[in-house]
């Protein structure tokens, strides 16, 4: 089980991609009223955003009409609409924190359930760290996937909608320009999600390599400074910690790619719509303060507009952890359930008679092995790492 799916580093969604999200998604059934709240609250707050570029080109038009004083009105309406945005966004967020805690705590508890009763079999297919790594990191990134990425995408799709709608209404000809930008950034953040997605994948197994070895010579520091070790113990975190910066630094020049590449486009629409607006307003066909709303909804329909074209990018990166936590659970699930048996203690000698076990026929772990372990003594067992030490206590246990 410790082989990658080869579907998890696939270009595109899989079906096996559907299947976990699908999986994962009976965590927030418990939450649906907390998250209609959220979004009945987030909705709210799309309008109160929506409302401000409005009455700020309504202020200027009147200060370059009318004056001053009659701007008063306006400005005191921006001011109350900003306090109810700032009320409305800290109640959400409060909802939100608590909604993402408890869901977090409880896929949690889930993966330590199925690690607890994983099989042996599947159990020493693992390293420590690699398991560490899942728990630790995996699990937060599927909490933000379902809860701030999900909640993210249906309010950039209203405010999307929403400020098209204004925008039409604003200056088609500028609207035209914006709308053109939406399929080159759909297709841009698809092409470099598939690759951060593959770098995403060797980054997790840099994390586990790095979490096993950490967690390894804890557990061995005495032996490693009884054997004056510590250089070589130095050495080879650090060639696990250079292989990891590497690649961070990759999956992060790939993101600054793609950020740079978003910013090209989103200087390029406004060069030619404020070209577009400059001769319009020259030609007195459209208003200072017209053109002031048109830049302030643009402002929030760009960034909206880059939300929803990253989530294929957050998505691709998004299901190396479904999948790894998927993985445990279904481990768990596919475990036949035992009865409980009272044991009774057993008084005497534990002899291992020619004992020879294995996971599968083509890989024997324990050969043909004697010994003896009396009663009131202690017993070592030594031997290489992987030549079955541990193997043979988990025997003993199960014969037990």
């Amino acid at each position: 089980m410790n082989k990658e799916n080869n579907l998890i580093f696939n270009n595109n969604i899989s079906t096996n991609d559907i299947i976990c999200l699908k999986y994962f998604l009976k965590y927030i059934k418990g939450y649906r009223i907390k998250i209609l709240v959220i979004l009945i609250l987030s909705t709210l707050s799309v309008g109160v955003t929506l409302l401000e570029p409005y009455f700020l080109g309504e202020i200027i038009d009147s200060l370059l009409v009318e004056g001053f004083n009659d701007t008063l009105k306006p400005i005191i309406l921006i001011f109350l609409i900003g306090l109810v945005g700032i009320f409305i966004s800290l109640l959400e967020t409060y909802i939100t924190i608590n909604i993402t805690v408890n869901l977090n705590k409880k896929i949690k508890d889930d993966t330590y359930k199925a690690l607890i009763n994983m099989p042996l079999k599947d159990f020493d297919t693992f390293k420590s760290g690699e398991l560490i790594n899942r728990v630790e990191n995996d699990v937060p990134i599927i909490t933000e996937l379902y809860i701030n990425t999900l909640i993210s995408i249906i309010l950039d799709s209203f405010k999307i909608v929403g400020i098209s709608i204004i925008l039409i209404k604003l200056n088609i000809a500028l609207y035209g320009v914006l709308f053109l930008s939406f399929p080159l950034s759909l297709y841009m953040f698809t092409i470099f999600g598939r690759k951060l997605r593959e770098i995403s994948g060797d980054i997790k197994k840099q994390h586990d390599n790095q979490f096993n070895s950490v967690k390894e010579i804890i557990d061995g520091l005495l032996d490693i400074k009884f054997f004056s070790m510590e250089d070589k113990a130095f050495s080879s975190l650090s060639q696990l910690n250079f292989k990891l910066a590497s690649e961070i630094k990759k999956i992060k020049k790939k993101s600054a790619q793609s950020k740079l590449a978003s910013m090209l486009l989103e200087f390029l629409g406004l060069i030619a719509y404020i070209i577009i607006g400059a001769f319009q307003i020259s030609l007195k066909i459209f208003t200072i303060g017209g053109f002031v709303s048109f830049t302030r909804y643009s402002t929030i329909y760009f960034l909206s507009l880059k939300n929803i074209t990253s989530i294929s990018s957050k998505l691709q990166q998004s299901m190396i952890p479904l999948h790894r936590i998927h993985d445990l659970h279904n481990l768990y699930q596919n475990v036949n359930k035992k009865t409980n048996y009272n044991i009774k203690n057993l008084n005497g000698d534990i002899k291992f008679n020619s004992v020879s076990f294995s996971y599968n026929e083509s890989a024997p772990v324990i050969n043909n092995t004697f010994f003896n372990i009396t009663t009131n003594a202690i017993t070592g067992i030594l031997g290489d790492n992987g030549s079955g030490k541990s193997t043979i206590v988990s025997v003993k246990t199960i014969c037990h």
